[in-house]
Parts: C-alpha cells; sequence; structure tokens
C-alpha cells in the first residue's frame, strides 16, 4: 500500500494552489507597480492614462487605432510620469504657427478644480504678489492656452514615456460593462480552480486502483 500521508511536493503540484501562487505573484507585480514606480520616478502618479482629446492633434478621431503616429497624445495612451524637484526643472517653449504646438515638456497637474489634467508648458512666469513662479500650460489639441496658473505644488511631474493604445483596457474596466466583464472573469476562474484537472482525476484513479489491489 502506498503512504497517502502529505507531500509537500505533490502539496505544491495541485492546480488550485499554482492558481494561488500565481494569484500572489500578480499582487506583487501591481504593488511593485504602485508604490516602486511611485518611489522611483518620485511622483504620486506614475502611472496615467489619457482619457480626454485636448492633447490630440489629429484631424481624424483621438482613439489612437486611427492615429498612432501623430505626436502628442491620443484617448488610450499610457504616460509615464517623472516628479520634478522645483520648477525651474520643467522646460517651456511658446507655440506659433510655424510651431503650433510648441516644444515644452508635457506636464501633469492639477487645475483650480482639483482635476489631474495632461497639458504642455508653453512659459513660465513670475508672480510679484505671492512671489512665486508659476506655468502657463495649453492642451496640443486646443486653440488657445489655459486660464490658469499652475504654481509648483500643484505640478505632478512631467512626461516621459508613451505607450499607446494599452490605456484602453484600463479605460474599459472603469465602465459598467468592464466591471461585470470582469467580475465574471474572477468567478470563472474561482469555480475553474475548484474542480480537478483531467490530470488530478486520473492521478486519483491510479492511487485508488493501487490502493484496492
Amino acid at each position: 500500500m502506498k503512504n497517502n500521508g502529505f507531500k509537500l511536493k505533490n502539496f505544491f503540484k495541485k492546480e488550485n494552489i499554482k492558481t494561488i501562487i500565481l494569484i500572489l505573484i500578480l499582487i506583487a507585480f501591481f504593488l511593485f507597480l504602485v508604490f516602486g514606480l511611485k518611489f522611483l520616478l518620485g511622483t504620486e502618479h506614475p502611472l496615467l492614462v489619457v482619457s480626454t482629446e485636448s492633447m490630440c492633434t489629429a484631424t481624424y478621431r483621438c482613439d489612437g487605432f486611427s492615429c498612432i503616429m501623430e505626436p502628442t497624445l491620443h484617448i488610450g495612451d499610457i504616460i509615464i510620469v517623472q516628479g520634478v524637484r522645483n520648477i525651474s526643472e520643467i522646460k517651456t517653449g511658446n507655440f506659433n504657427s510655424s510651431n503650433p504646438w510648441g516644444n515644452g515638456d508635457i506636464i501633469v497637474f492639477y487645475n483650480p478644480r482639483g482635476i489631474l489634467i495632461v497639458h504642455r508648458a508653453i512659459s513660465r512666469e513670475y508672480d510679484p504678489i505671492k512671489h512665486e513662479w508659476y506655468i502657463i500650460t495649453k492642451g496640443d489639441g486646443n486653440s488657445a492656452a489655459d486660464t490658469w496658473h499652475i504654481y509648483e505644488d500643484k505640478i505632478v511631474g512631467k512626461v516621459i514615456f508613451r505607450i499607446p493604445l494599452i490605456g484602453h483596457v484600463a479605460l474599459f474596466m472603469q465602465t459598467l460593462t468592464g466591471k461585470v466583464v470582469f467580475i465574471l472573469i474572477v468567478i470563472a476562474l474561482v469555480i475553474w480552480s475548484l474542480f480537478p484537472s483531467s490530470q488530478e482525476k486520473k492521478t486519483k484513479l491510479e492511487e485508488s486502483a493501487s490502493v484496492e489491489g
């Protein structure tokens, strides 16, 4: 008769244990993205998804699929943001007829309503009353500069890299349909993990036959 006692090696061969380990790895990776990138890039928002057309210069749709090679940012882009220590680290550049978008840094900041905005820095000016420098911004897809003044404490960071299209998944998950699909997938994975695989069934049958023999 075979020894049916607990064996650590056999324990980790079970499909449900493998699923749990995979989930833990995914959680660890997610935590790295959330906290590791915050530390490495020095900003509270190192990864963001573009959700508006204000930075899009395409003449057609701004969803990224039809204008992936167009300059600046499109809906569905993931942007990587690096923090800045002070406002002097932000490059500014005015726009004109020959350079309609300017050559300043694209920055992420809080507007006066506390909403995160990603626009281009077009000039840096001094406030003699507050004795502070501030940034004037403009969306590349907008016809005029923004009316607000962005002081240093409202700046989250500057965009250093753009990943096209991938952000559409995150935007979809924010919708009601996306949340329902996610919940259904989780339920399906849990149910699937509860049922033994064909290999496990075969192993159990062989062990049962061995015991009976």
